[in-house]
């Protein structure tokens, strides 16, 4: 049986919420911390698909041939 899925653990990101709140004059960097994480993410899950992909097409075509 084989794994048609790929994930990912997803880290909890509160404590830079926590360091915002205790420090606001941090101006520095992203405002929209749940957002970034989310394409952050995204990106890694379609890279390691992609990865995926890729050595899976290669393995096909050595067969066939």
């Amino acid at each position: 049986m084989t794994k048609n899925y790929i994930s990912i653990k997803k880290i909890d990101q509160k404590y830079l919420h926590d360091i915002l709140r205790y420090y606001p004059n941090i101006g520095s960097g992203r405002k929209n911390y749940s957002a970034h994480h989310k394409r952050v993410l995204k990106n890694i899950l379609l890279s390691k698909k992609y990865a995926k992909n890729k050595t899976l097409n290669k393995k096909i075509s050595i067969s066939l041939n």
